[in-house]
């Protein structure tokens, strides 16, 4: 057996342990499904990586109550949005910028 295996096994539970936690608390708190909530750390995985997961799962962790633990979700997809649309201007600049 590899004995990267293990590495990744524990690694494999960490996430799904961070999603579970997420989700239970998200479904606590405001009756969401664990469907939606798992799009919802996919989609914090996506932009932030494992980071970000681990940002909101600390979030909700110390959420008491439904609309602050949607408001964890939507600090993170405002911090997503605000970083694309920096990208955006830096390339509208670059593009006003050019001499051609």
């Amino acid at each position: 057996m590899s004995r990267s295996r293990p590495v990744v096994a524990a690694l494999l539970m960490l996430s799904c342990s961070a999603e579970s936690q997420i989700c239970g608390r998200m479904e606590t708190l405001c009756g969401t499904e664990r469907t939606s909530c798992h799009d919802l750390v996919m989609q914090t995985k996506e932009a932030f990586g494992d980071q970000g997961v681990t940002d909101l799962k600390a979030c909700f962790s110390t959420a008491s109550t439904c609309s602050e633990a949607t408001g964890c979700a939507a600090g993170k997809g405002l911090k997503a949005a605000g970083a694309a649309i920096e990208g955006f201007f830096k390339g509208l600049v670059k593009g006003l910028d050019d001499k051609k």
